[in-house]
């Protein structure tokens, strides 16, 4: 079973190509980018407490102090992973998402789409 982009998922996806992108050309698409650490926090040794996996299009928040409440998953249909350091690849074991990779994803669709006539 898998849920709406943004909402909670009961159980895991699976699947490939950065995402559970489905519909036609003309459905809305919702995506996510973690960025990396600031500088604040990278010198407090934070961790993250999201994993992402690209190729099933899932975000998991981990239970930080009630381990017995669980993870809570959300499905989307494009996730970027952009931590660096330490953290610099995803679940699924790429590298951080550039600008040019979440353009290519996601903006240059849409701009090819307006010069058909969708906006």
């Amino acid at each position: 079973m898998s849920s709406s982009p943004g909402r909670p998922s009961t159980a895991s996806a699976g699947g490939g190509g950065g995402g559970k992108s489905t519909g036609s050309a003309e459905s809305v698409k919702v995506a996510v980018r973690v960025r990396p650490f600031n500088e604040r926090e990278k010198a407090s040794s934070q961790v993250p407490v999201l994993r992402m996996a690209p190729s099933a299009g899932q975000v998991t928040i981990r239970a930080a102090k009630d381990a017995a409440a669980g993870d809570t998953k959300f499905q989307f249909d494009h996730v970027f992973w952009s931590m660096d350091g330490d953290f610099a690849t995803d679940l699924d074991g790429n590298p951080p998402a550039t600008q040019a990779d979440v353009y290519a994803v996601l903006g240059r669709p849409l701009v090819d789409q307006s010069y058909t006539g969708y906006n």
